[in-house]
């Protein structure tokens, strides 16, 4: 039962995290990149190209890990939990939260993600 609380604790420190570091606009790990590449690409919201590059990582992570050492090595449940739920909370906390962060560093209101739309 801790375990599970931790998680969804964890899951919103992830996804706030992300919403500073996006929003920081920082050079990009080429993971996050991903996400920028399939939401410009197929012309999705950034939360779902978020929740489809995870997964998209963690099934590659389980092809390779099943691969080469026929096991999965330390991907579990919670891996699985974190890619399909971090994109989600991190689109609702786009647009709930990210203009007033663009109003608490005095940027434009026009260099805000697609998704708060």
């Amino acid at each position: 039962m801790t375990q599970a609380i931790f998680l969804l604790v964890s899951l919103f420190f992830v996804a706030l995290g992300l919403l500073g570091y996006f929003n920081a606009k920082f050079p990009l790990m080429p993971y996050d990149e991903l996400t920028h590449v399939i939401s410009d690409r197929f012309n999705l919201e950034f939360s779902k190209a978020k929740v489809t590059s995870d997964m998209l990582n963690v099934i590659v992570a389980v092809v390779i890990g099943l691969i080469f050492t026929q096991t999965l090595g330390s991907i579990g449940i919670g891996t699985f939990v974190t890619a399909l739920f971090v994109g989600k909370i991190l689109g609702w906390m786009m647009r709930k939260f990210q203009p007033a962060l663009m109003d608490f560093v005095h940027l434009p209101k026009d260099t805000l993600q697609e998704s708060v739309e």
